[in-house]
């Protein structure tokens, strides 16, 4: 939580006791980097606390960053979208502004941008990601980063499902089988937001909407980014695509397809 973020981490000798760790213990595992991705500080409505909270993240970051260097170890960072200068509160519970795009592409090798979860558990249903609203995020990017050639633009792998009073996070093999259950149920992509989107009405009898990132939803924001020059994408997360997302990837870019991140959930960047 910010409060106790802040409470640690205004003192910089814990920064740097955190900054040392970590170093550590990439030299001990042998990594190339370690990736920070820190969002729980950005969960707050107070903008004083999330103007706190900037302030000390950046000044943390930049300590991570040095101890590493002087390893030769690479620092990236994982930011929530930003669309815009103010320290606005978005979806009643978080202040994306705690995040300053300018300092950290300064600092990191990479800055990841999470460019998703534009609908969530507390919000009506809609698109993961949409297009336009994607759009914004890497318009208000480009302007306000270092080096956009640093910059990768989160996709999401996943969709939910809102329905019975409860919503319900999806995958690729969750999506196939709601539309083997239900093959009657209304089932479009959406040419605005581009994300496949369906309803159904369960055995219970409540209508249910799903929206959720198809092959075609990737290569769209593939397209997208690179207009913008930025490094590339990065996948959230490994495991939750279609596998005849590869064959789509390799047809339509010429760069390497890598990932980053542990066995079980990576970020794949192309």
């Amino acid at each position: 939580m910010p409060d106790d973020f802040i409470r640690l981490f205004s003192d910089r000798l814990e920064q740097q006791k955190l900054a040392e760790a970590v170093t550590q213990e990439v030299i001990s595992n042998g990594y190339d980097g370690i990736d920070l991705d820190l969002e729980n500080i950005a969960l707050t409505t107070d903008v004083p606390t999330a103007k706190r909270v900037r302030g000390i993240y950046t000044e943390l970051c930049q300590r991570i960053s040095s101890e590493l260097s002087l390893v030769n170890k690479l620092l990236s960072i994982t930011v929530m979208g930003r669309w815009s200068d103010d320290f606005e509160v978005w979806r009643n519970k978080l202040i994306p502004a705690v995040y300053d795009y300018k300092a950290l592409s300064g600092i990191a090798s990479v800055l990841r941008v999470m460019a998703y979860d534009q609908h969530a558990p507390n919000t009506p249903p809609g698109p993961m990601a949409g297009f336009p609203w994607v759009k914004n995020i890497c318009d208000w990017t480009q302007h306000n980063v270092c080096d956009p050639d640093r910059v990768e633009i989160g996709i999401p792998m996943y969709g939910r499902d809102w329905g019975g009073g409860k919503v319900k996070s999806v995958l690729y093999d969750n999506v196939v089988q709601l539309r083997n259950k239900y093959p009657d149920s209304e089932m479009m992509y959406s040419d605005t937001e581009k994300e496949e989107t369906f309803t159904y009405v369960s055995a219970e009898g409540d209508k249910h909407t799903v929206w959720y990132s198809n092959n075609q939803s990737v290569t769209d924001r593939l397209a997208l980014i690179r207009t913008y020059g930025f490094r590339g994408g990065a996948f959230w997360a490994a495991s939750y695509e279609s596998p005849s997302l590869w064959d789509v990837i390799h047809a339509t870019s010429s760069a390497d397809v890598y990932t980053k991140g542990s066995a079980r959930q990576d970020h794949w960047k192309f």
